[in-house]
């Protein structure tokens, strides 16, 4: 655990601050997870882990009781410096990515696939490697600026948010979801007042949650309504106080559009002495759902019996950026990207919004998608590019 002086003088700056939110304490966490630093919800379970120099475990518990009820060791993996968790539809990413002193050139993410981790307690993982496109000095310096505690996935781009012990404020970086070796881009800096420490973007409300504390462990959250996507980041968010008392808030993650789970941290601290045991709390927001994911054009539907092969015409002069098709009565959905854009990942929504498959880019089968499991219904097929989003509605029968 890292050691904090609770009157230690940070570079702060100041977004929009707001009053207290009132969150409730759920209850004290188990002694093997006192220094819990990410946290996600899958299949009505939290799912956490440790921080640097602890087993490379994640760590199941039930909400309700707070009870550890599994534990799945990552066999090929070192918990250097574990400091978040996040997930999409495919796999889980534990985030080694603490560099207090500035110095760490072996930062990363690990990648787990979830039928791994449903099926057995001991599993392998990819390994995302990363460097700061913009990072030029890695000489050891205490309290650095490329620390980072923070990791979560924006419409299907892996973000880091780093934690500026100096500069104040956060800076997000993007990573491919894909195993090798990466170079992180900048995609811009919040001046957020106080240190980063998790941060979840949530499908269900589209807002970005940030989480971190000032220097009088005070926790708060920054709320980004309708981030932006991959290619950018910045502006002032709406900072909210949490009414939970001090606290070394570590963990953060959604269940539904207005509910979320938050871990502090067990905290000891000499002068003053204070000891704040690692606690689980949740917080209830006023965010809407969102209800409809409308197309990025107003494209007709396609009608499959104007083409009894449902396949664009080869002599017809190409300009659409996304097309899509298929024979009639297939189960698979053929698709061409006219695009030299760089392609993040691939998504497919129903019509009230919601995300029900996704799919990075390591993973996409270029040219053809198994639809044969969706019900008969009206859905829209999501690419996700560097620059732009393409959106086109596909009828499912």
């Amino acid at each position: 655990m890292k050691k904090l002086k609770l009157l230690y003088c940070f570079l702060l700056f100041s977004p929009v601050v707001v009053g207290q939110q009132t969150v409730t304490l759920e209850g004290t966490l188990p002694v093997s997870v006192g220094e819990s630093s990410g946290l996600i919800y899958y299949n009505g379970k939290l799912i956490t882990h440790n921080d640097s120099g602890n087993e490379a475990t994640l760590i199941e518990i039930e909400p309700a009781s707070r009870d550890e009820i599994r534990v799945v060791r990552i066999s090929n993996a070192e918990n250097v410096d574990w400091e978040d968790i996040t997930q999409d539809d495919t796999y889980i990413y534990i985030g080694d990515i603490g560099n207090i002193n500035g110095n760490r050139t072996d930062l990363g993410i690990y990648r787990i696939r979830k039928s791994d981790y449903d099926s057995s307690d001991s599993v392998t993982a990819d390994w995302i490697g990363f460097s700061y496109s913009d990072q030029q000095s890695f000489l050891a310096t205490p309290n650095s600026d490329w620390d980072a505690e923070a990791i979560t996935i924006i419409r299907g781009q892996l973000t880091v948010f780093t934690k500026r012990w100096k500069s104040g404020g956060t800076t997000a970086y993007t990573v491919p979801n894909s195993p090798g070796e990466h170079s992180a881009l900048n995609i811009g800096t919040s001046m957020v007042s106080g240190l980063v420490t998790a941060a979840t973007y949530n499908p269900f409300s589209n807002i970005l949650y940030i989480l971190g504390y000032s220097q009088f462990l005070q926790p708060f959250v920054v709320r980004f309504q309708d981030p932006p996507g991959p290619q950018s980041f910045g502006g002032t968010g709406q900072q909210i106080n949490l009414d939970i008392g001090f606290g070394q808030a570590e963990g953060m993650c959604f269940v539904d559009h207005n509910t979320y789970y938050i871990s502090t941290e067990r905290f000891e601290n000499s002068s003053p002495p204070v000891v704040l045991a690692a606690s689980l709390f949740k917080l209830k927001t006023e965010d809407d759902p969102v209800e409809v994911l409308p197309p990025a054009e107003e494209d007709p539907i396609p009608d499959p019996d104007e083409d009894p092969k449902g396949n664009p015409d080869p002599n017809e002069e190409i300009d659409d950026e996304l097309i899509i098709f298929r024979t009639f009565g297939s189960s698979v959905l053929r698709y061409v990207l006219n695009t030299q854009d760089d392609v993040f990942g691939m998504a497919i929504y129903d019509v009230k919004g919601r995300r029900i498959r996704y799919t990075s880019e390591s993973d996409m089968d270029r040219d053809e998608i198994d639809i044969s499991t969706l019900e008969s219904s009206i859905y829209y097929l999501t690419f996700y590019l560097r620059t732009k989003i393409l959106s086109k509605a596909f009828i499912s029968y």
